[in-house]
């Protein structure tokens, strides 16, 4: 989609769908997101002191999760035109992934119906070069629902920093689609709705410089 953030930071997002046993690529969407402005601000923040004695971060938060949506305004495309796919979801699908303003999901999908609202990334983060990180985070088959719908065509994901509550929406408190403000990135892409017959991987890569 994009690459220019107006910062010297480019974001890759890899999404990978296999059958449960991962015998079978189902799908493999590559794309480019936009750090939005709550995720430039916790950059600032995270290397910045508010005081050195003792040295304390003004923001001691990490990125920590990777939550999906059916917003966004690839909910347009015809890929989620389909019934039951666009019958009845709320939410008017006008969020882009060129807005740096955005700061939440549009409408996101539960992972599980514990509630949880995103998954944690499996490690801390790895380091593919010395300039650049990776956030890897499983999904399963059972995962992501919205209501009674059995194949919510996700269109949006987003990463998250580890203030967010994963049991929110959005990671916060208040009315669905929660109150946002922990969202560092975000991207649409074209619609693929999600069956109980495969999982999901998300790959996010983050380059400091080319």
């Amino acid at each position: 989609m994009k690459k220019s953030d107006g910062i010297d930071v480019s974001w890759n997002i890899e999404i990978l769908a296999t059958r449960k046993n991962g015998s079978v690529e189902l799908w493999h969407q590559r794309t480019h997101n936009i750090v939005v402005n709550t995720g430039r601000q916790f950059f600032a923040e995270a290397i910045t002191a508010s005081s050195f004695s003792p040295t304390t971060r003004t923001q001691d938060t990490v990125v920590r999760y990777i939550g999906f949506g059916i917003g966004g305004a690839m909910q347009d495309n015809p890929a989620a035109a389909g019934a039951p796919y666009s019958a009845d979801y709320p939410g008017t699908n006008v969020q882009t992934d060129t807005d740096v303003t955005v700061s939440k999901l549009e409408r996101p999908v539960k992972v599980t119906a514990a509630p949880l609202w995103m998954n944690e990334v499996a490690t801390p983060g790895t380091f593919p070069t010395a300039t650049s990180v990776m956030y890897v985070a499983s999904f399963a088959s059972s995962d992501l629902s919205f209501g009674g719908y059995t194949a919510p065509p996700l269109s949006e994901i987003g990463l998250f920093k580890s203030s967010a509550d994963p049991a929110q929406p959005n990671g916060g408190s208040g009315a669905y689609p929660g109150s946002g403000g922990h969202l560092v990135a975000y991207d649409t892409f074209t619609p693929f709705p999600k069956s109980a017959i495969f999982g999901f991987e998300v790959r996010w890569t983050l380059r400091f410089g080319s």
